[in-house]
């Protein structure tokens, strides 16, 4: 699940990739958290579609991509589990509105 807008996947929707509940059948041991990471990735930047997956153009996905900071901060959860990486200096550089 994503929690973040990104224009590739539902906020807040299970996701159907080879190593989640949708696929229960393949999933299989050798998968690492590398390997995890590196399929949401090819998955994120494909145009292929499955369950909790929406397609929009490049415009709308840099859109969210550009706010996604801005989102996330005005998230409690957020902000509570990454405290110290947000104190670090130049870290923000969320627009001011």
């Amino acid at each position: 699940m994503f929690f973040t807008p990104s224009g590739r996947f539902e906020v807040a929707k299970p996701i159907c990739t080879t190593f989640t509940n949708f696929h229960k059948e393949s999933w299989t041991s050798s998968w690492t958290v590398r390997t995890m990471v590196l399929a949401t990735i090819s998955f994120m930047t494909s145009e292929e579609y499955g369950a909790g997956s929406i397609n929009n153009n490049s415009v709308t996905r840099s859109y969210y991509a550009q706010n996604s900071m801005e989102h996330n901060m005005k998230n409690p959860l957020f902000t509570s589990l990454f405290k110290k990486q947000l104190a670090l200096p130049g870290l923000l550089t969320i627009k001011n509105k």
